[in-house]
């Protein structure tokens, strides 16, 4: 099929996803055993903060487990399963540390290094636990969220190690490597990005004048008015 320049324009009203236009949303409450011996602080009013901190990420893949089924001579494959992979979350460190902080009580949550105890992922009703929701949102030029893909039942994996140097330039940037269930994700609707465009008040149909014949207009005012003589070229006033 050839391309036409005009429908390819057309497919990109909406403009084109940038991967520079995006959010995270991490949960609050974390405490971990650290925490609770007082070493660590509340991340309760930071977690905003630690959100915006977000220099990159990446959305999750997922892949179809596929094997060979045979049937007579010939040979197919057929999905068995699924697998996802980890994503990994980069973010700017502030001079309070509050990302390394934040993800080492997460971790603490996991297993408690005081007492090397192993914790419980997920509670007997669904609430407490190491596992929580964590959102990933792409945005449009305007900041809209436009797709949210969210990780569920996720967790910090890998924390990793920050390198220091006698750099004068660079910063220090926290890795964060997580895994999870399963994740989920849906498109928002363009309706609900965009206010509703103003539509133009309905014309009011105007009703047809009957076509007046102006000779016969004519007769009936020479037959009114026997006396006058119509106008001519020639005429004389």
């Amino acid at each position: 099929m050839s391309l036409n320049i005009e429908e390819f324009k057309g497919a990109l009203l909406s403009g084109i996803a940038r991967p520079n236009k995006f959010r995270v949303q991490l949960p609050g409450n974390i405490v971990g055993a650290s925490q609770r011996q007082g070493t660590i602080a509340d991340f309760n009013g930071g977690v905003q903060d630690i959100n915006i901190l977000c220099k990159s990420c990446t959305l999750p893949m997922r892949q179809m487990l596929t094997a060979p089924r045979q049937i007579g001579m010939k040979s197919e494959e057929v999905t068995h399963g699924y697998a996802v992979q980890d994503v990994t979350f980069s973010f700017h460190e502030p001079n309070t540390y509050l990302i390394r902080n934040y993800f080492q009580a997460w971790m603490d949550k996991q297993v408690d290094l005081f007492t090397h105890e192993l914790e419980f992922k997920k509670g007997s009703r669904g609430e407490g636990g190491y596992a929580k929701d964590v959102g990933i949102f792409q945005l449009n030029n305007a900041g809209q969220d436009i797709y949210r893909c969210v990780l569920i039942d996720a967790f910090p994996k890998t924390l990793g190690q920050i390198d220091l140097s006698n750099d004068n330039n660079g910063t220090v940037e926290t890795t964060v490597t997580m895994t999870y269930t399963n994740w989920r994700a849906s498109p928002i609707a363009s309706s609900n990005l965009t206010p509703a465009t103003k539509t133009r008040p309905p014309v009011k149909p105007q009703t047809a004048t009957t076509w007046i014949n102006p000779d016969i207009a004519a007769a009936k005012a020479r037959k009114k008015f026997p006396n006058v003589q119509p106008f001519t070229s020639g005429s004389v006033w």
